[in-house]
Protein backbone atom coordinates (compact mmCIF):
# COMPACT_ATOMS: atom_id res chain seq x y z
CA UNK A 1 0.00 0.00 0.00
CA UNK A 2 1.44 3.56 -0.70
CA UNK A 3 0.37 6.11 0.78
CA UNK A 4 3.39 8.29 1.00
CA UNK A 5 6.70 8.46 -1.73
CA UNK A 6 8.34 7.30 0.89
CA UNK A 7 6.32 4.10 0.68
CA UNK A 8 7.55 3.65 -3.27
CA UNK A 9 10.25 1.85 -3.89
CA UNK A 10 11.59 1.36 -7.82
CA UNK A 11 14.45 -1.65 -8.42
CA UNK A 12 16.64 -1.26 -11.53
CA UNK A 13 18.05 -4.45 -12.99
CA UNK A 14 19.24 -3.65 -16.67
CA UNK A 15 18.18 -6.02 -19.39
CA UNK A 16 21.70 -7.36 -20.01
CA UNK A 17 21.95 -8.83 -16.56
CA UNK A 18 18.47 -10.08 -16.77
CA UNK A 19 19.42 -12.37 -20.33
CA UNK A 20 22.74 -14.02 -19.17
CA UNK A 21 20.85 -15.34 -15.60
CA UNK A 22 18.18 -16.08 -17.72
CA UNK A 23 20.65 -17.90 -19.90
CA UNK A 24 22.11 -19.59 -17.08
CA UNK A 25 19.30 -20.88 -15.26
CA UNK A 26 17.79 -22.13 -18.06
CA UNK A 27 20.93 -23.96 -19.63
CA UNK A 28 22.23 -25.47 -16.39
CA UNK A 29 24.41 -28.51 -17.32
CA UNK A 30 24.95 -27.31 -20.53
CA UNK A 31 28.94 -26.26 -20.46
CA UNK A 32 28.99 -24.29 -23.91
CA UNK A 33 26.06 -21.93 -23.13
CA UNK A 34 27.67 -21.25 -19.80
CA UNK A 35 31.12 -20.55 -21.57
CA UNK A 36 28.98 -18.65 -23.99
CA UNK A 37 27.18 -16.14 -21.13
CA UNK A 38 30.84 -16.19 -19.26
CA UNK A 39 32.55 -14.28 -22.28
CA UNK A 40 30.07 -11.63 -22.38
CA UNK A 41 30.13 -11.08 -18.84
CA UNK A 42 33.95 -10.54 -19.22
CA UNK A 43 32.77 -8.18 -22.03
CA UNK A 44 34.32 -10.55 -24.43
CA UNK A 45 32.40 -9.94 -27.13
CA UNK A 46 33.85 -11.26 -30.11
CA UNK A 47 34.84 -14.27 -29.18
CA UNK A 48 31.38 -14.60 -27.60
CA UNK A 49 30.02 -14.00 -30.97
CA UNK A 50 32.07 -16.69 -32.33
CA UNK A 51 31.46 -19.24 -29.92
CA UNK A 52 27.15 -18.37 -30.46
CA UNK A 53 28.10 -18.59 -34.06
CA UNK A 54 29.50 -22.01 -33.66
CA UNK A 55 27.38 -23.77 -31.16
CA UNK A 56 24.29 -22.69 -33.43
CA UNK A 57 25.87 -24.22 -35.97
CA UNK A 58 26.04 -27.54 -34.59
CA UNK A 59 22.70 -27.28 -32.64
CA UNK A 60 20.80 -25.23 -34.86
CA UNK A 61 17.75 -26.79 -33.04
CA UNK A 62 18.37 -25.79 -30.13
CA UNK A 63 15.89 -24.50 -27.90
CA UNK A 64 17.34 -21.36 -26.69
CA UNK A 65 18.45 -20.38 -30.21
CA UNK A 66 16.55 -17.39 -29.94
CA UNK A 67 17.61 -16.55 -26.49
CA UNK A 68 21.43 -16.69 -27.68
CA UNK A 69 20.89 -15.10 -30.98
CA UNK A 70 19.53 -11.68 -28.76
CA UNK A 71 23.25 -12.34 -26.92
CA UNK A 72 24.70 -11.87 -30.06
CA UNK A 73 23.13 -8.72 -31.09
CA UNK A 74 24.09 -7.39 -27.98
CA UNK A 75 27.30 -8.56 -28.45
CA UNK A 76 27.62 -6.39 -31.32
CA UNK A 77 26.13 -2.93 -29.77
CA UNK A 78 28.81 -3.48 -27.57
CA UNK A 79 31.77 -3.74 -29.99
CA UNK A 80 29.75 -0.92 -32.34
CA UNK A 81 28.52 -3.13 -35.48
CA UNK A 82 24.78 -1.73 -35.49
CA UNK A 83 24.13 -3.10 -38.76
CA UNK A 84 24.89 -6.86 -37.22
CA UNK A 85 22.55 -6.06 -34.48
CA UNK A 86 19.68 -4.58 -36.71
CA UNK A 87 19.52 -7.88 -39.22
CA UNK A 88 19.43 -10.24 -35.46
CA UNK A 89 16.89 -7.75 -34.35
CA UNK A 90 14.87 -8.38 -37.44
CA UNK A 91 15.15 -11.97 -37.27
CA UNK A 92 13.67 -12.36 -33.34
CA UNK A 93 11.66 -8.83 -33.05
CA UNK A 94 8.42 -11.14 -33.05
CA UNK A 95 9.19 -13.83 -30.90
CA UNK A 96 12.85 -13.31 -28.75
CA UNK A 97 12.50 -16.26 -26.82
CA UNK A 98 12.44 -15.75 -23.20
CA UNK A 99 9.32 -16.49 -20.78
CA UNK A 100 7.34 -13.87 -19.92
CA UNK A 101 7.36 -11.48 -18.47
CA UNK A 102 10.70 -10.83 -19.37
CA UNK A 103 10.18 -11.69 -23.45
CA UNK A 104 7.82 -8.59 -23.39
CA UNK A 105 10.70 -6.77 -21.72
CA UNK A 106 13.26 -8.16 -24.76
CA UNK A 107 10.67 -7.55 -27.58
CA UNK A 108 10.18 -3.31 -25.95
CA UNK A 109 14.03 -3.35 -25.51
CA UNK A 110 14.40 -4.61 -29.36
CA UNK A 111 12.64 -2.26 -30.60
CA UNK A 112 13.70 0.72 -27.96
CA UNK A 113 17.21 -0.62 -29.73
CA UNK A 114 16.60 -0.68 -33.27
CA UNK A 115 15.53 3.18 -33.00
CA UNK A 116 18.21 3.96 -31.45
CA UNK A 117 20.85 2.38 -33.38
CA UNK A 118 18.56 3.53 -36.93
CA UNK A 119 18.76 7.08 -35.22
CA UNK A 120 22.59 6.95 -35.68
CA UNK A 121 22.30 5.93 -39.17
CA UNK A 122 20.02 9.45 -40.35
CA UNK A 123 16.96 6.83 -41.03
CA UNK A 124 13.86 9.07 -39.47
CA UNK A 125 11.52 7.73 -42.24
CA UNK A 126 12.28 4.14 -41.50
CA UNK A 127 11.70 4.58 -37.30
CA UNK A 128 8.63 6.56 -38.03
CA UNK A 129 6.94 3.87 -40.47
CA UNK A 130 8.48 1.28 -38.23
CA UNK A 131 7.04 2.30 -34.79
CA UNK A 132 3.97 3.01 -36.65
CA UNK A 133 4.17 -0.54 -37.52
CA UNK A 134 4.56 -1.88 -33.64
CA UNK A 135 2.49 0.40 -32.19
CA UNK A 136 -0.40 -1.64 -32.18
CA UNK A 137 1.04 -4.39 -30.39
CA UNK A 138 2.84 -3.16 -27.68
CA UNK A 139 1.25 -4.31 -24.09
CA UNK A 140 1.78 -3.94 -20.45
CA UNK A 141 4.18 -1.12 -20.64
CA UNK A 142 2.63 2.33 -20.08
CA UNK A 143 5.77 3.78 -19.96
CA UNK A 144 7.00 2.40 -22.81
CA UNK A 145 3.71 2.94 -25.28
CA UNK A 146 3.75 6.45 -24.14
CA UNK A 147 7.45 6.83 -25.60
CA UNK A 148 6.83 5.23 -28.75
CA UNK A 149 3.53 7.57 -29.18
CA UNK A 150 5.77 10.65 -28.48
CA UNK A 151 8.73 9.25 -31.07
CA UNK A 152 6.22 8.63 -33.69
CA UNK A 153 4.59 12.58 -32.50
CA UNK A 154 8.33 14.17 -32.94
CA UNK A 155 8.77 12.57 -36.20
CA UNK A 156 5.68 13.30 -37.73
CA UNK A 157 5.72 15.86 -40.45
CA UNK A 158 4.06 18.84 -39.27
CA UNK A 159 0.36 19.34 -41.05
CA UNK A 160 0.50 22.05 -43.31
CA UNK A 161 -0.93 25.45 -42.52
CA UNK A 162 -4.28 26.23 -43.42
CA UNK A 163 -4.59 27.96 -46.89
CA UNK A 164 -5.96 31.48 -46.46
CA UNK A 165 -9.46 31.79 -48.69
CA UNK A 166 -10.07 35.02 -50.39
CA UNK A 167 -13.56 35.03 -49.34
CA UNK A 168 -14.76 38.38 -49.37
CA UNK A 169 -17.58 39.42 -47.65
CA UNK A 170 -20.41 41.46 -48.99
CA UNK A 171 -20.74 43.94 -46.22
CA UNK A 172 -16.99 44.78 -46.84
CA UNK A 173 -17.42 45.07 -50.43
CA UNK A 174 -20.30 47.50 -50.38
CA UNK A 175 -18.67 49.61 -48.03
CA UNK A 176 -15.51 49.51 -49.85
CA UNK A 177 -17.58 51.02 -52.89
CA UNK A 178 -19.21 53.49 -51.17
CA UNK A 179 -16.38 54.87 -49.76
CA UNK A 180 -14.82 55.02 -53.40
CA UNK A 181 -18.02 56.69 -54.58
CA UNK A 182 -17.48 59.34 -51.52
CA UNK A 183 -13.48 59.63 -52.94
CA UNK A 184 -15.23 60.09 -56.10
CA UNK A 185 -17.82 62.37 -55.04
CA UNK A 186 -15.49 64.60 -52.89
CA UNK A 187 -13.13 65.22 -56.48
CA UNK A 188 -16.09 66.68 -57.83
CA UNK A 189 -16.52 69.50 -55.33
CA UNK A 190 -14.85 72.48 -56.20
CA UNK A 191 -15.55 74.28 -53.34
CA UNK A 192 -18.54 75.00 -50.74
CA UNK A 193 -19.99 78.55 -49.98
CA UNK A 194 -20.93 78.85 -45.92
CA UNK A 195 -22.09 82.05 -44.19
CA UNK A 196 -21.28 84.17 -47.33
CA UNK A 197 -17.63 82.75 -47.68
CA UNK A 198 -16.96 80.47 -50.24
CA UNK A 199 -14.71 77.25 -48.97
Amino acid sequence: DVRQAEDLKLYFYPVELAVASYLKQKAQGNADVTRIVNLYEKMNYEDAITSINEFLQTNPDFELSNELKYLKALCHMEIYQPGMALEIFDQIQNSPGFEEPLSNVIRNKIIYDRVFLMKLMGREQEILDYLKEVQPSLKNNAVFIKWVEDEIKMLSPLPPPPEKTEDVDESDAEQDESVGNQEANHDNVEYIHILDYDI
